[in-house]
């Protein structure tokens, strides 16, 4: 008896050592994204540590590397390079979140649209919002901060 629980227990040990390696294999991290997803990154964390309510849970899956993949944020393939992908527009819409922008997201130079219609965000538009030649819809409408609503800056004015 003792030999057969010895020898169980051995076998589950082996199996366990031995399927570790391929288990951290499917676990491994994300490889780094182009540039422009890696600045993309960057602008996306940034405004995640600005945001100070999202009931919604909009922002609830913006970790990682991958940010084609977070709620509200779309890729396409890059306006001078078709080989790219990068971050075309934001979508986050009647999602009732609270903060502020930060002046990271000006990295997020191939942006062509920017919707955040019925929010709570307060504050001025970063004056890195001026560099965003591509940006062609901008929808700040409707943001109900009880102190003071989104606004331009007055260096954000074209």
């Amino acid at each position: 008896m003792k030999n057969t629980l010895l020898a169980l227990v051995l076998s589950l040990l082996f199996i366990s050592i031995f399927t570790k390696p391929s288990l951290q294999e499917s676990n491994s991290p994300t490889p780094l994204p182009n540039p422009r997803l890696l600045n993309a990154f960057i602008a996306l964390q940034a405004w995640k540590h600005l945001i100070t309510d999202d009931p919604k849970g909009f922002t609830s899956n913006w970790y990682g590397y991958d940010v084609c993949n977070y709620t509200g944020v779309y890729c396409a393939p890059a306006p001078d390079d078709p080989h790219i992908t990068t971050v075309a527009g934001i979508d986050l819409n009647h999602a009732r979140i609270s903060g502020s922008l930060p002046e990271e997201l000006g990295l997020l130079t191939d942006l062509a649209l920017f919707h955040l219609n019925s929010n709570r965000f307060k504050g001025s538009l970063p004056d890195g919002f001026r560099h965003l030649s591509l940006l062609y819809e901008l929808d700040i409408s409707n943001n109900l901060s009880p102190a003071n609503s989104l606004r331009f800056s007055s260096a954000s004015r074209p």
